[in-house]
């Protein structure tokens, strides 16, 4: 990997494993033990890293 391609963040790739698994923040939230908004910005975070959206974000679920 080139030097000027840094790794994502690891716990926005945590947070994205576990919301594809549940398909809902809540719930992988459970799962990891912090709150939603924090799966929400890790989620976000990581999306800004890889310049993409990774989800569609519904009402209820994604």
């Amino acid at each position: 990997m080139p030097p000027d391609f840094p790794l994502p963040p690891l716990n926005g790739l945590r947070a994205f494993a576990a919301a594809g698994r549940h398909m809902n923040f809540r719930a992988a939230a459970d799962e990891l033990g912090v709150t939603q908004g924090a799966v929400a910005q890790q989620v976000r975070g990581l999306e800004d890293h890889l310049g993409l959206r990774l989800f569609l974000r519904e009402p209820r679920g994604l």
